[in-house]
């Protein structure tokens, strides 16, 4: 079996119906009389279905299959080079025959012939004939948002957000702003905590602020829901304690995985994403975006900024996965409140770049005030899709809650009742 049938059993490991369907691969692609018989299984299964077929169900037949450690596009591009490499040789040996027989005019439509496959193969996969695929893609994309949890659409956490972002996709780029020490990491951490606790994904956390030890203990202070500052301090009660340990003991068998990554202010997009390659996470943090390094290092701040953010979109489109990070507003910003102005996609420093390439843009533009010490507002600066608005989330450092939701006070009050607004 060669590379047409480790695309196949990849994508058949993967279970990727999308990448399958994208792909638009005909028998034309297929060699040998084992690579055909498996592609021609794989459509009516599909369509019967709405799956490809397991890696178990196919060894009932094939016995024991090749191990395709590697991704998916890896072995449909060499599949698709190995098309257009034979379309090539086979066509120009028929024009070179041609031209011997000085039936130019039959040599030049061969020519044309060949160039139309080849275009047609190279760029298939970026589109999409609406009348013909319109239905198996809609159908695709349907089912996999019906899915809650593991196979569903990925979701942050916070119930407005993701409501109207309809979850979080493969090759978005979510981007959350705001000056120094405002939170920006604790509102990384929270929804990361949440996509692999609730949802059962596999997360990568980046940090290029600080170390792993401190990221971790947050982490586990969210999980655990006690005090940060007792964690850190050694000031846990000896109740707070068991609780703690019973609460990390608990996660050790859980089916996803967390890794969190210190990034020590030298990392660049293309060893992250290389990382992400070996570990496959589905979903990437990156907090502190804008002190990732670039491979030039003659690049001002300012042109590595806006390099890496393009590097990191494609990055996180080829590997189907989405990504968030985090950025700063610059100084101007501040100065915006001061005319009670909140700040826009217009004052994230550094770069035009993060806000044109993100899908989504997250603010964290609200002035400390007394309202600040139990909440925080969130606003939404840009949306892949539909209007923009902001949500109140909790600021508990007590309880290490930073859910959307309202705030209680001891005595069973409502003291604010955080909304989104469109």
């Amino acid at each position: 079996m060669d590379v047409g049938g480790y695309a196949l059993l990849a994508l058949c490991r993967e279970q990727d119906v999308a990448s399958y369907l994208n792909a638009h691969l005909t028998e034309d692609f297929f060699w040998d009389d084992e690579e055909v018989e498996l592609y021609k299984r794989c459509p009516d299964f599909v369509l019967k279905y709405h799956k490809l077929p397991s890696l178990e169900t196919l060894e009932e037949t094939y016995g024991d299959l090749p191990y395709c450690p590697e991704p998916i596009d890896f072995y449909l591009d060499l599949t698709r080079e190995r098309f257009i490499h034979k379309t090539l040789n086979t066509g120009l040996y028929e024009c070179s025959q041609l031209v011997k027989a000085t039936k130019l005019d039959d040599a030049i439509n061969v020519m044309r012939g060949i160039l139309n496959t080849v275009i047609h193969t190279k760029y298939r996969r970026l589109m999409v004939e609406f009348g013909e695929e319109a239905f198996d893609l809609i159908k695709e994309a349907y089912l996999k948002a019906c899915l809650s949890g593991p196979g569903g659409p990925i979701q942050l956490g916070w119930p407005t957000l993701d409501g109207m972002s309809g979850g979080i996709g493969p090759g978005d780029v979510v981007s959350i702003v705001g000056r120094p020490a405002v939170g920006k990491t604790w509102f990384s951490l929270y929804p990361a905590h949440h996509v692999w606790l609730q949802q059962q994904r596999n997360v990568l956390f980046v940090s290029m602020e600080m170390g792993s030890l401190p990221v971790v203990q947050r982490l586990a202070a969210i999980h655990a829901k006690v005090a940060i500052q007792s964690l850190k301090h050694g000031n846990l009660s000896l109740e707070q304690q068991d609780h703690m340990s019973n609460a990390l003991l608990e996660v050790q068998g859980h089916p996803s995985k967390l890794w969190v990554v210190d990034g020590n202010l030298a990392a660049t997009p293309s060893e992250i994403f290389s990382l992400a390659g070996h570990l496959d996470p589905d979903m990437i943090f990156i907090d502190g975006a804008y002190l990732m390094r670039h491979e030039n290092k003659k690049l001002d701040r300012f042109t590595r900024v806006a390099e890496n953010i393009e590097t990191l979109k494609q990055a996180t489109s080829q590997l189907k996965i989405p990504t968030v990070c985090s950025f700063q507003f610059n100084r101007e910003a501040t100065k915006n409140k001061s005319k009670d102005k909140e700040a826009g996609l217009e004052h994230i420093a550094y770069s035009d770049a993060i806000g044109q390439v993100s899908s989504i843009v997250l603010g964290l533009t609200q002035e400390d005030n007394p309202e600040t010490m139990v909440s925080k507002k969130i606003s939404i600066l840009k949306m892949r899709e539909g209007p923009i608005g902001s949500f109140d989330v909790r600021w508990d450092f007590t309880n290490m809650d930073f859910s959307e939701g309202a705030i209680v006070n001891q005595d069973g009050d409502v003291v604010l009742q955080p909304m989104g607004h469109i």
